[in-house]
């Protein structure tokens, strides 16, 4: 997958395609609105300082995002970096020993 990085650029696409895209799917699916409403929920008390990021939770690195068990509350994070968030999601091979 390197090797394809390297040699494959990828390109921004259309950003009025993928607007008209996102719009669509956040009407029609009320899986991915719950989700955005989350996501938009957190990060926004986090720039008005309403929130405070906190240490990864597995490793203690100090950049993290914030993961959500259930979007259904959407306060309720766990600050993760990004290899320990793509490890609970499955995305990469485990990194914490």
């Amino acid at each position: 997958m390197r090797e394809y990085r390297k040699t494959h650029v990828r390109t921004p696409g259309d950003p009025e395609r993928r607007r008209r895209y996102e719009l669509a799917r956040y009407h029609t699916n009320p899986d991915f609105r719950l989700k955005h409403n989350a996501r938009f929920a957190i990060a926004q008390r986090v720039r008005r300082g309403m929130v405070e990021k906190g240490p990864c939770a597995l490793c203690e690195d100090s950049t993290t995002v914030a993961h959500h068990n259930d979007y259904g509350r959407p306060f309720d994070v766990v600050w993760l970096c990004h290899p320990c968030h793509n490890t609970i999601h499955g995305y990469l091979p485990e990194v914490i020993s």
